[in-house]
C-alpha cells in the first residue's frame, strides 16, 4: 500500500497512476492511497493514512490477525 506521493515517484504522474488504475495493476483505497491488491484491512488502512497514530486497546492485538475489531481505537497528538 502506497500514499499518492511514493505512487507519484514510482509511476510519473497522475496520468500513469490512472492507468495502472485502470488497467487493473493497482487499486485506489481511498484518496490519496492505493494498493496492489484490491482488498486491503482496515488497519492497515489507517496506519497509512494515521502514520503517527497509535493502535491502543484492543485494536493494538490485531495487526497480522485475520479478522479486524468492528471499532478502532487510535491515538493521536494534538495540535
Amino acid at each position: 500500500m502506497e500514499r499518492r506521493a511514493a505512487c507519484l515517484e514510482h509511476w510519473g504522474s497522475d496520468y500513469r497512476i490512472r492507468q495502472q488504475v485502470k488497467a487493473g495493476r493497482l487499486y485506489r483505497v481511498e484518496r490519496g492511497i492505493y494498493a496492489e491488491e484490491p482488498s486491503v484491512p482496515e488497519l492497515v488502512v489507517l496506519a497509512v493514512k494515521y502514520p503517527k497514530a497509535i493502535f491502543t486497546m484492543g485494536t493494538a492485538f490485531y495487526p497480522g490477525a485475520q479478522s479486524t475489531p468492528s471499532e478502532s481505537a487510535l491515538c493521536v497528538r494534538r495540535g
